[in-house]
């Protein structure tokens, strides 16, 4: 089924509430969806008898902009938040950089994501994007490292 085929059959079954913030069907149910491992909710649709799994915030996106994304970030990095202002396309990348990582302090900062450089001088690395930078104090590299678009969350 090509991506037209599958806008054109959202829109024609299916409406974005703005006002709640939920996909409703034709009769005004909302959508729950249903929930995946990683908590992303799941629209499974058929057609011509082929299912298929549509990510929900994907859905909401073609109701609102009438094409599929090719990748979709939750600014809050709440995965069950399918507001469209809580969505935006980026890329690869910039949805890596905006992840919610798991706050596991390192042993010897006591910071997550900051490591003790051992080199003869005292300084502390943090790497984002695959590049490395370098700090005289942990908690600068955190800061640092927080304003780069890391965000930690409670495991």
């Amino acid at each position: 089924m090509s991506d037209e085929q599958i806008v054109a059959h959202l829109t024609e079954r299916y409406k974005y509430d703005a006002r709640e913030g939920v996909v409703r069907n034709r009769r005004g149910v909302a959508v729950r969806g249903f929930e995946s491992s990683s908590g992303y909710l799941f629209l499974n649709m058929r057609t011509e008898g082929v299912r298929h799994e549509l990510y929900l915030h994907h859905v909401v996106w073609v109701l609102c902009h009438g094409r599929l994304p090719s990748q979709i970030d939750h600014l809050n990095g709440n995965p069950r938040d399918n507001r469209i202002e809580n969505l935006r396309e980026t890329t690869q990348s910039e949805n890596d950089a905006n992840r919610l990582w798991a706050w596991r302090p390192n042993a010897k900062t006591g910071l997550p994501g900051v490591y003790e450089v051992t080199d003869g001088k005292k300084r502390f690395k943090i790497t984002v994007g695959g590049r490395q930078f370098y700090y005289h104090d942990r908690y600068e590299a955190f800061h640092a490292l927080i304003l780069l678009g890391r965000m930690f969350k409670a495991v």
